[in-house]
C-alpha cells in the first residue's frame, strides 16, 4: 500500500477488518469484474484470497490479482473455454458473479469463518 503496509486480500478485509466498508469493496470489485469482461481478460480463479486491494493514499482501493491462473490452466473435463471465446466469456461472467456473491455471503458469515 502507499502507507508501506502489505496490501490485504479481499478475504482479509471482508472477514477480519472490523471497519470494512463492504459496499465500497463490492463497488470496486464490480468495476474490476466489468473490466475483465469488457477486455476479455481470461482469469477464472477469482476468489477472495487471490485478489488484493492496494490502498491508495486517498483511501481508495486498486485491485490486483496475485495468483494468476488463466485460460490455459483449465480443469474442465472438456476444456471448451480454453478454445472457444464464447464459452470463455460465459465462464468469466459466471466466475465474476460468484466472486461478488461470495463477498456478500462471507461478510454476513464472517464470525463463523474467522473460527474455521
Amino acid at each position: 500500500d502507499e502507507n508501506e503496509e502489505v496490501s490485504k486480500t479481499i478475504w482479509d478485509i471482508v472477514i477480519y477488518q472490523e471497519e470494512s466498508d463492504i459496499k465500497y469493496v463490492l463497488e470496486i470489485i464490480e468495476k474490476f469484474c466489468s473490466f475483465l469482461i469488457t477486455n476479455h481478460v481470461w482469469i477464472f480463479d477469482l476468489n477472495l484470497k487471490n485478489i488484493v486491494l492496494q490502498q491508495k493514499g486517498d483511501g481508495s482501493y486498486q485491485p490486483h490479482i496475485i495468483d494468476l491462473k488463466g485460460r490455459s490452466v483449465n480443469t474442465e473435463f472438456i476444456p471448451v473455454s480454453r478454445y472457444i471465446p464464447y464459452f470463455a466469456l460465459r465462464k468469466l461472467k459466471r466466475r465474476t458473479r460468484q466472486l461478488v456473491q461470495r463477498i456478500t455471503e462471507y461478510h454476513i458469515r464472517r464470525d463463523e469463518l474467522r473460527h474455521s
